[in-house]
């Protein structure tokens, strides 16, 4: 969802640039800068530890521990987009 949005934000800044509209190219760029320091670097950096703990129990023969870590991580990653799902439908 978070790539979709800045594939948006990139596609709006193009037309912005066209329209020579200033203030509406820098509010896409600080959107997407707020999209990226503050949602995918964080769901990258928990995927990356949830990769170490599922391939660690995976080698042990625990796959059960495999799925409760991949369910946890969907339920925190769908909970992490919340917040900035709402920023960007009432961003104007």
């Amino acid at each position: 969802m978070a790539f979709y949005i800045v594939g948006l934000c990139n596609q709006l800044k193009f037309h912005f640039v066209q329209f020579n509209n200033d203030t509406l190219l820098a509010g896409v760029g600080e959107g997407q800068a707020l999209i990226m320091v503050g949602y995918i670097s964080i769901v990258v950096g928990l995927n990356g530890a949830l990769e170490t703990f599922v391939s660690r129990n995976y080698a042990a023969g625990n796959l059960e521990a495999c799925g409760q870590y991949l369910n946890r991580a969907k339920l925190v990653n769908f909970v992490l987009a919340i917040p900035f799902f709402f920023v960007c439908l009432f961003a104007e």
